[in-house]
This record gives structure tokens, sequence and C-alpha cells, in this order.
């Protein structure tokens, strides 16, 4: 992989094949904004009244940067905040521009956590909805390489939606109390994921340790790759743990994505001492 090369419009980071949308964001009530998502993502839209914030953020933790509640760990301030206001969503918004990038990637648009689900538009389309963009520690990806623009501005709209009474949010003890929001928000980072015809997705190393003597590890190697091209792709998938290195031939249908597993059964050097 290459590193890729852009000029942002919020000065956001690159790392690698990913551009991390992390400045240039702002944050509204709906109890406030009335148009759609479609209207919200489009060039015109203006974000006058709406707060300034950074991604990752939750809701409270945008209004408490911006200075709307103040001293939250004095006292019973962080439980007396209106609950109320977080009953409805609220629309994260940001802009950003790419260049200098060869016509021939596919582009993802990545959320590494939502709590606890989201509608979200790309340049007045919309791209996913709460069905499919939805649990607090869930990895969400999707296709916008027909919908982004490569030389203009793009504008990202995410209308995020509270967990509701039972959901597998995010959980708090009594020695670290609740917020009002129950940490609403785009709260890991959001990025946008570049590759050719293929991406490796979630690289995992499982480990089994000997518990009775403990002199020996065996590892699986995992990985998801996906094709994203409309025509069969043939290469060799390779890994590098320290010193040890593993590989295989692998080939894609057109379209297809297929989770490859590298077995200590099959690579001896995944039993390591």
């Amino acid at each position: 992989m290459t590193a890729l090369h852009a000029t942002t419009y919020s000065q956001n980071n690159i790392i690698d094949d990913e551009f991390i949308l992390n400045k240039g964001w702002f944050l509204c009530s709906s109890g406030k904004v009335f148009d759609n998502g479609s209207q919200i993502s489009s060039p015109e839209y203006s974000t006058k009244d709406w707060y300034p914030t950074s991604v990752p953020s939750t809701v409270l933790g945008t209004l408490v940067n911006d200075k709307i509640y103040k001293d939250v760990f004095v006292g019973d301030n962080l439980k007396n905040i209106p609950s109320k206001q977080f009953k409805k969503p609220w629309w994260y918004r940001t802009e950003f521009y790419l260049s200098q990038m060869k016509d021939d990637k596919f582009i993802k648009l990545k959320f590494e956590g939502i709590n606890y689900r989201a509608n979200i538009w790309l340049n007045g389309k919309f791209v996913a909805d709460s069905s499919k963009a939805a649990g607090a520690y869930r990895m969400s990806e999707f296709d916008v390489t027909k919908i982004i623009k490569r030389r203009g501005k793009n504008i990202l709209a995410v209308e995020v939606f509270p967990p509701k009474k039972g959901e597998p949010a995010i959980g708090f003890v009594d020695w670290n109390p609740s917020p009002s929001d129950n940490n609403m928000g785009i709260w890991r980072p959001v990025k946008l994921k570049f590759c050719g015809d293929v991406s490796i997705n979630y690289p995992f190393v499982q480990s089994k340790v000997d518990a009775e003597k403990f002199k020996t590890a065996k590892l699986t190697v995992s990985a998801e790759l996906e094709n994203y091209s409309n025509k069969k792709v043939s290469g060799v998938l390779t890994g590098e743990i320290g010193e040890i290195k593993f590989s295989r031939n692998i080939n894609l249908e057109a379209l297809e994505k297929r989770l490859i597993s590298f077995t200590p059964g099959d690579f001896k050097q995944l039993i390591i001492t």
C-alpha cells in the first residue's frame, strides 16, 4: 500500500490509505433542524447556529466543550443536565475536499463506532439507514465511490439516534455516573478508506496458549478480503509477525467477499515458543 496525499477543507489527518475525518464538524439537535439529510448534505446549507465540534465526540461532550454546560464534574452538575433534549436525534455535519487521488481507487466510508444508530447522507445522496449503521461497538463500511467528489467539496451529514432502553450500548457503573445523553454520538473515528480492486479488512490474530506447560502458543491469523471490481482477481496474501512470515495464493470472483485464515495446522511457523 502507498501513502495517499490529499488537501482537505478541515485539516484532517492522513494515515496510509485512510483519510480521517476528525476536524471541521458541526452539531445540532433535530429539535432545531427540520430539514432532511439530502438538504443538510448539500453545498448551500448553512450551519450558522450549529455547535462546532470534532469527531470522535459525544453530543454532551460537544456541549461541554462549547461551554453550554460548565463545571460538570462539580457537585451534582452532571446529574442536573436536562436529559429530555437527548431523547431525539442530533445531526453531525462536515465538509472536506480531496485532491491528488488516482481515479482508479475505490472509496469506502468507515464508521468505527456510533452510539447508537444513524442515518447517513453524502453529497445529497442517501448512503445508509439506521438498520445498517447501528451498534456502539460495531464498525460499518459503505461504498461511496460513485457518490464522493474527487475534485470538489464533499458534505457528510449523519443523523444520530440515542440508544433505546435495553439496547447493548455503553454501560456505566456507580463510580462512573452516566451522562444524561448516554454517550450518544459519533464516539469513535470516521474515515475514508482508499483501495485498489481488493481491500484487506479486519485483520485479527487469535492466540491459544498451552495452559498446561505455558511453553507454546498457537496463532490463527484471519482477514476479510473484498473484491470491489467486476472481474476476477488473483494475488498473494502475505503476513508478517516479527520474523514470522506466511502467505497463500488467493483467487476472488467479481465482487466476492471472503474470510481468509492462516491456521497453525497449515502454517507451522504460527506455533511459537
